[in-house]
């Protein structure tokens, strides 16, 4: 949130792109709590302009949280719910694709408790998209 105006708001953006969640979850957040959050984000985003897509990116699953993947899960359908549900708004689904035998089929129960994290891909994800990233980092997109 303390980033939204100095790094988002300032400038005219035609979409923003925001990933949180992950440490939320880690520090025991609820998801419903979690979504609030990204709602007001979103909120304050179309107030500045109306006409700015947002994109909300799932959380990804991490071999080192993994304990937590219901709750991630769960965070993930309520941000696919809310996008679907809030004009201009859209999700990204990170999660299955980054799973073995992942696709980039729905959110739904397609034995995902079988499958696990890919080590290879999570192994060279770049700083930025580690755990450590508090909620409502953004990424920009300008005319």
């Amino acid at each position: 949130m303390r980033l939204l105006n100095g790094q988002v708001l300032e400038y005219p953006p035609r979409q923003v792109f925001i990933y949180g969640g992950d440490n939320d979850i880690f520090s025991r957040k609820k998801p419903k709590e979690i979504l609030l959050t990204m709602a007001e984000i979103v909120t304050k985003i179309q107030a500045a302009d109306g006409n700015t897509e947002v994109v909300l990116i799932s959380a990804k699953p991490s071999i080192s949280r993994w304990k937590f993947r219901r709750k991630y899960r769960k965070l993930n359908r309520k941000l696919k719910a809310y996008s679907e549900a809030t004009p201009k708004v859209a999700f990204a689904n990170v999660w299955n694709i980054m799973l073995q035998g992942g696709s980039f089929s729905s959110i739904g129960p397609i034995h995902w408790l079988k499958r696990k994290p890919i080590p290879s891909i999570l192994a060279g994800i770049p700083f930025s998209w580690r755990p450590r990233m508090p909620l409502g980092h953004f990424a920009v997109s300008r005319p």
